[in-house]
């Protein structure tokens, strides 16, 4: 949902409490959005897949100009992005104002894969570069679920469950295509590495990124695991895992944080702050706004010898 992406861009301020906060108010502004958008997402998906049988490969959200504006209380202009479903699918939401800030969520609440029990859990995909810049470049995991078959009865944050991920090389900006059988959305990492997600329950259906199913539901939400994300491409993924709170945070709640780094098979614990600042002028924003920088401290931190085509 929308709200979704105020929670990717607040943490990166590390502002927990706001987030939380901000999350209950447009979680409930956009329900009403995304039921209307979910009730015609179907028919007008068809439609879409005909259109593109015929022989068009277009780019999301070029291709759609009547996007489902959301009302105006959950209308979220943050980083000068202000976020839109597609009026084609409320599964895909993105920047309005792609001039400004460029990003793009894959939500998956349609699979019974992902939510055998039907409770309503999700897991979304966002692709973000605030401000255009390289430097944020990321991928948040946001997966929210309970047991309580009424989960607008839940205190959200409490539940939520997210993974902060940065691809390197960060050679391009990530983007979003509908493939011309209609059936997928392919994605481009920062590596220029490409996904496919079944454009109808925006599961990862091939690439170097797989995922684990169904979304942990444990009763004990403190003993809930993380998405499991397997990556196997060319470059570098570091995650970053946090419950209900920022995952760039290095401390949280008084605990010392790790981060882990896959490369080429081969694992690399870091903390948090190698890799995002944690001072109060700078929290939460990247440490590296260039690449050989950030390979320097990857080949400090884990012995981790890299050739030049590895960081180009």
């Amino acid at each position: 949902m929308i709200l979704r992406f105020v929670i990717g861009a607040l943490l990166v301020g590390a502002v927990s409490a706001r987030a939380a906060e901000l999350d209950a108010a447009f979680r409930l502004a956009s329900d009403e959005t995304r039921a209307a958008a979910a009730a015609q997402m179907d028919d007008e998906l068809a439609r879409a897949q005909k259109a593109h049988a015929a022989g068009l490969d277009t780019d999301v959200p070029d291709a759609y100009r009547t996007p489902l504006v959301p009302s105006t209380a959950a209308v979220a202009a943050v980083n000068g992005c202000i976020q839109a479903m597609l009026a084609s699918d409320s599964g895909f939401e993105y920047c309005l104002d792609e001039q400004v800030s460029h990003s793009f969520t894959l939500i998956d609440a349609r699979s019974p894969r992902i939510d055998p029990a039907g409770h309503g859990a999700h897991r979304d995909f966002t692709f973000s570069a605030p401000r255009r810049a390289r430097q944020e470049m990321d991928l948040l995991v946001y997966e929210w679920g309970s047991d309580n078959p009424h989960p607008e009865q839940d205190d959200d944050s409490a539940w939520s469950m997210m993974t902060e991920i940065v691809f390197l090389p960060r050679r391009v900006t990530p983007s979003a295509r509908l493939v011309q059988n209609g059936a997928d959305y392919e994605v481009t990492l920062p590596t220029g590495e490409t996904l496919l997600f079944d454009a109808k329950t925006k599961e990862i259906v091939g690439g170097p990124l797989a995922e684990t199913a169904p979304i942990d539901m444990n009763k004990d939400r403190h003993a809930r695991r993380f998405a499991g994300l397997r990556y196997d491409g060319s470059g570098i993924m570091i995650r970053s895992d946090q419950r209900g709170d920022s995952p760039r945070a290095a401390v949280v709640w008084g605990i010392k944080k790790t981060a882990t780094a896959t490369w080429k098979g081969r694992t690399c614990v870091l903390s948090p702050a190698d890799v995002w600042e944690q001072d109060a002028e700078g929290a939460g924003l990247c440490r590296f706004p260039d690449d050989p920088a950030f390979f320097a401290m990857l080949s400090r931190r884990c012995g981790w010898t890299f050739s030049a085509s590895d960081q180009r």
